[in-house]
């Protein structure tokens, strides 16, 4: 029988990260790791910096066509990142 008090160690580092507001960071950096997962190689390659932001993910290209193909799949993008993470953070994607 669990007490009052006790709760599972990844709540609580959950909860921790809540209380200092590193959520958000925590997120960017998952989201690094996982990109050329997610996205493949190529994607990878021309990627130059991720940001996450309070629900934006503000994705920064070297490849002009790249940008442009990516522009019209913000949506598979977002769905793909959320399930990869487990949990609907993602909510608006910018490229730029």
């Amino acid at each position: 029988m669990k007490k009052d008090n006790q709760q599972k160690i990844g709540d609580a580092i959950k909860q921790l990260f809540h209380s200092y507001h590193l959520d958000d960071k925590v997120a960017e950096v998952r989201i690094r790791e996982m990109w050329g997962t997610i996205m493949g190689a190529p994607v990878k390659r021309y990627t130059g910096e991720i940001r996450f932001n309070k629900g934006v993910l503000l994705i920064y290209l070297q490849s002009s066509p790249l940008k442009q193909d990516l522009q019209y799949s913000k949506d598979t993008i977002i769905r793909r990142i959320n399930e990869e993470l487990g949990e609907n953070i993602v909510r608006e994607v910018v490229i730029r």
